[in-house]
Order: C-alpha cells, then structure tokens, then sequence
C-alpha cells in the first residue's frame, strides 16, 4: 500500500477536536465538507457510523 500525503493544511481545519479512547462523538458534515480521522497513537482502529 502506497501512502500520499494530503494537500490540505491541519491549521485550516473549520474544527479539530481529540476524542479520548472510548468516548461518543456527535458531529453534523455538511455536503461538500471533508471529514479526516486521525488515530494520534496508531494502536486502534476507529468505529464509526454515517448516515
């Protein structure tokens, strides 16, 4: 597997939040937004659900 790097710069993000191990995140992305998860300690996956 070939990684890229991304073009997009981590200081223009409209939010950035860290979520604890284990804990909820409710977050709305509009049409057109682009959603990143990061995992900052690279030891778990991360779950999620879009709907």
């Amino acid at each position: 597997m070939t990684l890229i790097a991304s073009n997009r710069r981590p200081e223009d993000a409209v939010y950035r939040h860290v979520i604890p191990a284990g804990e909820p995140w409710l977050f709305e992305v509009q049409k057109g937004q682009t959603l990143r998860l990061l995992d900052l300690e690279g030891n778990q996956a991360i779950d999620t659900l879009f709907y």
